[in-house]
Parts: C-alpha cells; sequence; structure tokens
C-alpha cells in the first residue's frame, strides 16, 4: 500500500470518527431534551396535600387564542375541572390573548370568537372572571384595544399593574403584580409605536415590582407573585429572556419572591434553581402549536402539550397541578412559604 492511500485511509476513517463523535454529542444533548418532557413526568413523588377551608382557588392558562381544536379542549378540561372541585374564583390568562396580530380595536370580532364564544359555554368557567396580560402577538396589531375591551370575563385594565385577593376565610392576603414584559423583550413584528411608548415605563414597572415585594417581605400571611407574558427561565425554544434575568431576577432573589408565573413558550414548564427560592412556572399550553423542547438546567417537569395549570393557595403552601389538555393531572408542585 502506497503512503498516499495509506493517509486517505487514516484521513477517512478520522472523518467518520469525529463525525460519530457528533453524532453522539447530538444525541446527548438534543435528543434527551426534545423527549424529556415526556420522560420526566411525574419522576417526583406528588408532594403532599393538606386540605384547608381557608384557600384562594384559580386556573392559569396562556397563548391560547386561536379558536382551534386544542383551544377548545382545554377549555372544556378548565370547565370540567371548576364543576368538579367547586373552589375555582379566577382565571389568570399569562399572554397571547388574540392570535396572529391581535385585535384592530375595542369591537374587533375575534374577542368573541376567540374568547367570549369559547370560555362561556362551560359551567365550571362560564361565570369566572379572567386577570389578564399582553403578550408579543397582542402587541402586533393595537394593544390598546385589550385594555379598552370589557366583558364579564375580560379584564385587562392596563399595560402593567397590581391585583390582590384574599382567601376565602379572609385569613391571608395574595398580590398579583402583573407586568408588561414585551417592552424588555421587542420583537421586529411587534407595533413599534407601542413598544416605544411603553418602554419609557420600564423602570416604573421595575419600581412597581420592588415595592410590592418589599411591602410583604416577611409577612406570614401574605404572598407576593410576579406574573409575566416572556418567562425567565425556559426549556422551550425561545430559551432563557437575558433582559429578564438582568432587571426582574436580583429583585427576586433580594425579596426571595416564591413564584413567577408565565407563557410564551407552548408548553407546561415548571422551573427552579436549588440554589434560589423562585419558581418559574410557564402554563403557554392553551391553545396547542407545540414546539421542540430544549435543556434547561433548572428544568424540573415540561410537558410538551396542551394543558393548564389549576393553583390552590393556602396560608403555608402553594399548590399547583400541571392538567393536559383531556384534564389528566400530569405533575404537581408544591412550594412553601418563605
Amino acid at each position: 500500500m502506497n503512503r498516499k492511500l495509506r493517509l486517505g485511509i487514516i484521513l477517512f476513517i478520522l472523518a467518520l470518527f469525529l463525525l460519530a463523535c457528533f453524532a453522539v454529542c447530538l444525541v446527548i444533548i438534543i435528543v434527551p431534551s426534545v423527549i424529556f418532557g415526556r420522560q420526566n413526568i411525574n419522576i417526583y413523588p406528588d408532594p403532599v396535600y393538606t386540605a384547608s377551608d381557608d384557600y384562594l382557588h384559580f386556573l392559569v392558562v396562556g397563548d391560547q387564542g386561536r379558536a382551534n381544536a386544542d383551544q377548545v379542549s382545554v377549555a372544556k378540561s378548565m370547565g370540567d375541572y371548576c364543576d368538579r372541585v367547586k373552589k375555582c374564583s379566577f382565571v389568570i390568562g399569562v399572554g397571547d390573548n388574540i392570535y396572529d396580530y391581535g385585535v384592530g380595536s375595542a369591537t374587533d370580532e375575534q374577542f368573541a370568537t376567540k374568547f367570549e364564544n369559547i370560555y362561556s359555554q362551560y359551567n365550571g368557567t362560564k361565570n369566572l372572571p379572567w386577570k389578564l396580560m399582553l403578550g408579543n402577538h397582542d402587541y402586533r396589531n393595537n394593544p390598546n384595544a385589550q385594555i379598552q375591551y370589557k366583558s364579564s370575563l375580560w379584564d385587562l385594565p392596563a399595560y402593567y399593574y397590581i391585583f390582590n385577593k384574599t382567601s376565602t376565610l379572609g385569613g391571608f392576603n395574595v398580590s398579583f403584580v402583573v407586568t408588561d414584559t414585551n417592552t424588555f423583550q421587542p420583537d421586529s413584528l411587534m407595533n413599534q409605536q407601542y413598544v416605544k411608548e411603553q418602554s419609557a415605563f420600564k423602570q416604573d414597572q421595575l419600581n412597581m415590582i420592588e415595592s410590592v415585594l418589599k411591602e410583604n417581605y416577611g409577612k406570614t400571611n401574605t404572598w407576593s407573585i410576579v406574573l409575566g407574558h416572556h418567562p425567565v427561565y425556559s426549556a422551550g425554544i425561545h430559551g432563557d429572556t437575558t433582559t429578564l434575568i438582568e432587571n426582574y431576577l436580583p429583585l427576586f432573589k433580594k425579596y426571595k419572591l416564591p413564584l413567577y408565573l408565565s407563557g410564551h413558550d407552548h408548553f407546561l414548564n415548571w422551573l427552579k434553581d436549588p440554589n434560589e427560592v423562585t419558581n418559574y412556572v410557564i402554563s403557554g399550553g392553551g391553545a396547542g402549536n407545540t414546539r421542540p423542547t430544549v435543556y434547561n438546567k433548572y428544568s424540573s417537569n415540561v410537558y410538551n402539550d396542551s394543558g393548564f395549570f389549576a393553583v390552590e393557595i393556602q396560608k403555608s403552601f402553594i399548590y399547583m397541578i400541571a392538567m393536559d389538555k383531556n384534564g389528566k393531572e400530569l405533575y404537581k408542585i408544591k412550594i412553601d412559604k418563605p
């Protein structure tokens, strides 16, 4: 065998070896992350739940405004759940209320076709008010119109706001801080007029978050929960939101925030840094259009399909149940009072 042929064979074998190594790396990194959600559902034992007559019970769903089969299935399961437990008092919608390009005015027919007509037809939820926020798709047209629109179900009073709830027996209070993350994470498809206008209020939002967290810090009878459309951490293809890590995370750490709720990625995901207090829960499964998941070191459970979260707050803990679009319980989360 001549020298050139021998060298060619060696280079060919080396190329095959490198290609095999690359393929193994893809299997190790990508494949587990794509099927991760399916495999790690319920790998933990269910946390202990203790019933109490003093509670606050509600649902969380996001990325829902499509008027498709998945949205209807999730809506039915939400209604069936609340009809069964007889505890639900409201729904939180974490953004992307109307796909794909929001609405043009407060009289847009999509309020009926993609919201009212769907959620008003099930006994368990037909009278439940919604607390809503804006997602990136809502910013693509006229986000002001979603604030101007009012109904017995729809309540979106401002771009960012605070609302408070008291438990059934008055033993504790919950402060919900609703933020507009779109100004921290704008994209080119948004209506830039509104992005520019609202970006002037980013510091005001941060001041709002800090004022509530500081006021409630250390109180045994008051919970603080922050909400925004974009996740801080995520096992979805959008990944972590760097601007929120830079702006929100220092406040969450400083005041030991127990829970941040978001959407944007179209699945149900629970993430937590084991060295920190805050739990990050993504409830973006309101209407399907799922995409592959990716690896995130903080991800504890992820379900890559449509669904919602049922949440019960008691004085000493928050208990969350991830539900699929057919009403099946997927996994449960218990968050103790910091």
